[in-house]
């Protein structure tokens, strides 16, 4: 079992300042050196007897804490439970952690997503696979906490005739009682909002020309009503490869989705795409492959923004794309693509993207085997330095990343032993954020190099085990 098959979060790549000259056709940020934050020690948040997968990171406006993420049953991860642990002093203390639900354990439950609202109340949505024939039942669920409780859970959607269910649920708080869930089901996307704080949910929608195959849904808010997703989505062709979409929900419906990763030499290799919304723009995060055809080929981070006040479905008010982690690779047996988790924390005001990788040596191949988590900030328009926010002695991944009051939360995999028989904890850092930020510095302009050579084919897992 990989982290491709077990991770829901964003397994993510990013390389060290300096050691390589551009993305193809892509604008380079300015580097320098590697800047550490200054990390506290990480704290383990499951037991050395606990394996787990897919962390989420939630910070909620009064301080309150939660991580929700899959706990295996046993040492498989075959089956597996959503659990939380909460903190109510920043941190410092972690509860014990604990089922979300009393589930029976031949269910796979996986992708567990959170967010607080307004309030501070936690809302918690998952998918689960239950065996079936001709086809499993996949059904996505939503919980609230209440008090000291669990609310029962309402079932969104469920699916038991399509050989291609739920894949990914994501949720936001996206104004005072109202929630938005989207999630891709026969390869389409489907929207349901609720505006009573989840009592009751509106009927399931369709968002427009979803037809293609849809994977890696993300979603964000402004906070006043309105919800942003982006996902990658299948190219035609057998040598199509996946590019980026973007569609906005005013609140009303959905505009009509585009693709932004239009880029000449990204076109057919992106995926992976995160999404941070702050009080101008909109702006998102995916991966790059130098070499869809190679595991082992470079990788890259790159980003790019709307303004708020543009039409973001026109894609000319988009900026152009820009690298914001140098070359990269990832452990030869993890076939991933690199992926970026982001969040926004409007005190600094900054966007912060996290993610994992191993960075390139002098002569531009990996450093050692070990994937490590690094980040970077958008002031200075990304220009500031590569923070390392892991040690190369430890293998660690699929990062999620919150950010709040100048204080940046991480909580990640911590893998012992190799991919398929090692351990899987799930750990938890933080860092304050002290630099002055430099924010809407003039986006540079992308070089213009050669356009590589691809070739036939894409290496990519079944749709349903890529995160």
């Amino acid at each position: 079992m990989t982290w491709d098959q077990i991770s829901r979060k964003a397994i993510i790549a990013v390389a060290m300042a300096g050691l390589f000259v551009g993305l193809l056709g892509i604008a380079q940020a300015t580097v320098s050196v590697i800047n550490q934050l200054a990390w506290n020690t990480a704290v383990q948040i499951t037991t050395d007897t606990q394996n787990g997968n897919g962390p989420d990171m939630m910070v909620a406006p009064n301080g309150n804490m939660m991580i929700v993420y899959s706990q295996w049953v046993g040492n498989s991860a075959s089956f597996s439970n959503p659990y939380f642990s909460q903190s109510t002093d920043g941190g410092q203390n972690w509860t014990a952690v604990a089922p979300i639900l009393g589930t029976p354990n031949n269910i796979s439950q996986v992708f567990v997503e959170g967010t607080y609202d307004a309030q501070s109340v936690p809302h918690v949505i998952w998918v689960d696979f239950t065996p079936g024939t001709p086809f499993p039942t996949s059904r996505v669920i939503y919980t609230r906490r209440a008090g000291n409780n669990w609310t029962t859970p309402t079932i969104l959607s469920s699916r038991n005739d399509t050989p291609v269910p739920s894949k990914h649920a994501e949720i936001v708080a996206s104004a005072a009682q109202t929630l938005d869930v989207v999630w891709d089901e026969e390869d389409k996307l489907y929207h349901r909002r609720s505006t009573d704080g989840g009592n009751s949910w509106g009927v399931a929608v369709a968002v427009p020309e979803t037809n293609a195959v849809t994977n890696e849904l993300r979603l964000a808010t402004d906070g006043a009503g309105s919800a942003f997703a982006v996902w990658e989505q299948k190219a035609g062709g057998a040598d199509g490869g996946t590019n980026i979409f973007f569609s906005k929900f005013d609140g009303a419906s959905w505009a009509t989705p585009i693709m932004i990763s239009t880029n000449a030499v990204e076109v057919g290799k992106s995926a992976f795409p995160a999404v941070a919304v702050s009080a101008t723009k909109v702006t998102v995060s995916y991966s790059y492959r130098l070499d869809t055809t190679s595991a082992d080929a470079p990788q890259f981070v790159v980003t790019k923004s709307c303004l708020l006040t543009s039409n973001c479905s026109q894609i000319a008010n988009w900026t152009s794309p820009q690298n914001i982690s140098n070359k990269m690779f990832v452990n030869a047996e993890d076939p991933y693509f690199v992926v970026p988790d982001m969040a926004y924390d409007p005190s600094v005001p900054s966007v912060f993207a996290y993610y994992h990788g191993i960075p390139a040596d002098g002569d531009g191949n990996p450093f050692g085997n070990n994937e490590a988590i690094f980040g970077r900030n958008s002031c200075l328009n990304w220009g500031e330095e590569i923070d390392q926010a892991t040690p190369f002695n430890e293998r660690s991944g699929n990062p999620a990343v919150a950010a709040q009051n100048r204080n940046v939360y991480l909580t990640y995999e911590l893998v012992i032993g190799d991919t398929d028989t090692g351990k899987y904890r799930i750990m938890f850092n933080r860092a304050p954020f002290n630099e002055q930020c430099v924010v809407d510095e003039p986006t540079p302009t992308p070089t213009t190099l050669p356009i590589p050579t691809r070739g036939p084919g894409d290496i990519m897992l079944p749709a349903i085990f890529r995160r």
